[in-house]
């Protein structure tokens, strides 16, 4: 099992990593500025977010981080 409060202490916070990394890759501010959420998807797993914890892991220089997390 992993330690989810020392992953939290230890990572960056998501709006702080986009603003650090904007010049360095602005692919992900495109992406972040076009994302629009999905209603539908959100409200069909709202009713499991006490379940489940999600964890992303990403970085400016992988390209599968640019093509698959949505911020």
């Amino acid at each position: 099992m992993y330690d989810l409060e020392n992953l939290m202490e230890c990572s960056e916070d998501v709006l702080e990593y986009i603003e650090a990394n904007k010049e360095k890759a602005p692919k992900y501010m495109e992406q972040y500025e076009s994302y629009r959420l999905e209603w539908e998807a959100t409200t069909k797993i709202k009713c499991h977010a006490d379940k489940y914890t999600v964890i992303a892991f990403s970085a400016e220089w992988c390209p599968d981080c640019y093509r698959n997390i949505q911020y």
